[in-house]
């Protein structure tokens, strides 16, 4: 028999002792109880309570692939778009790769669903439904929610949000304790019921933190959730059951500016919409503006200068935009153009001896 550290020991203890002053509804102090009678109604949720907070992480992926089993039977249908699946995978793993449970395996798949909604469960099993890689612009920001469900897996919600209800369903039949208990639990905690405040916004954090190590711009997490919030798409079901998408945004702004050194990766609209088979959208040429010289009454021909070209002394130079230059140190008079430029950058307009 596998003891308990002294940590659940100690969780233990409390964790009797609160079902206790639920139960009673008073202090105990205040009670004279017969511990026969207390015994009978408490012990099924702290044998509960000890046994999932004792789960190991094979234990766990056997509960989540049972779960994800039942899931994908019952539930919903999975995306038979192998390409589509392969780059949800794709960008799972890569962003797992800056995770800290290594010993998870982790499953990303694509539901079947044009509706906004995603979801993790215990073992690493995450969903992604094809409403979220439609409304996601870019691939920084389908990222940003796939990072979000795996931090719900990293910091083990499912497992806590069981542990809670074994806790406060003290009725249930020690006997019904077993694989299956477990498994409808993970199956309601993943889709069915809401997560806690502190979990989303632990989540966010913990999702914010590896997204950014993952090289996606940290950005996008804050442009999908005001994308939510905007009104632009119809209120997700899964979002109205999270804290309020303005007070999530406001916080990810926060943390994402104390961000040192954040990414820029996965912001390539036009790339993502070939991925994933959306509409490719009309990208609008960047015209540069350029300074025309003063009018003159002979008016000089103008010419392109590459970088590195000594301009004469009797030119002038025009910089469409700001250019650097540094003089040249053996003649003050000539200047040299520093730094990549394009065409159309920088004019020189030749000018009259005087």
């Amino acid at each position: 028999m596998r003891r308990l550290s002294p940590r659940v020991f100690r969780y233990s203890v409390v964790t009797l002792m609160a079902v206790m002053v639920v139960t009673f509804g008073q202090p105990l102090a205040a009670q004279a109880f017969n511990w026969r009678d207390l015994l009978p109604r408490v012990l099924p949720g702290l044998i509960q309570t000890i046994q999932l907070a004792n789960i190991s992480e094979s234990q766990e992926m056997a509960l989540g692939k049972q779960i994800n089993s039942q899931l994908t039977r019952r539930q919903f249908k999975i995306s038979r778009d192998q390409k589509l699946t392969s780059y949800v995978n794709q960008i799972g793993q890569r962003i797992v790769r800056n995770n800290t449970r290594p010993g998870i395996k982790y499953t990303f798949q694509v539901v079947d669903d044009d509706s906004i909604n995603a979801a993790a469960t215990m073992g690493g099993y995450v969903y992604i439904n094809k409403g979220i890689v439609k409304a996601a612009d870019n691939e920084a920001e389908l990222a940003s929610v796939i990072a979000h469900e795996i931090s719900h897996v990293k910091e083990r919600h499912s497992i806590e949000q069981s542990k809670n209800t074994a806790l406060a369903r003290t009725g249930l039949s020690a006997l019904k304790l077993d694989r299956n208990t477990l498994v409808n639990l993970g199956m309601q905690f993943g889709f069915s019921m809401p997560r806690s405040r502190r979990f989303e916004f632990g989540a966010d954090e913990t999702g914010l933190r590896i997204l950014n190590k993952a090289g996606y711009n940290p950005q996008a997490m804050v442009s999908f959730m005001k994308k939510l919030d905007s009104g632009r798409r119809s209120m997700p079901k899964w979002l109205s059951t999270h804290p309020a998408p303005s007070e999530r945004v406001q916080r990810l702004q926060t943390m994402v500016n104390q961000i040192s050194r954040p990414a820029t990766g996965g912001m390539d609209v036009v790339a993502y919409a070939r991925r994933v088979g959306k509409p490719v959208p009309t990208v609008q040429p960047v015209v540069r503006p350029v300074v025309e010289p003063k009018p003159a009454a002979a008016q000089p021909q103008v010419q392109p200068v590459s970088a590195g070209v000594v301009i004469p002394p009797s030119s002038v130079v025009i910089p469409s935009e700001p250019v650097r230059r540094s003089a040249n140190p053996s003649n003050p008079t000539p200047f040299v153009i520093s730094g990549q430029l394009a065409d159309r950058d920088v004019y020189v307009v030749p000018t009259r001896e005087e």
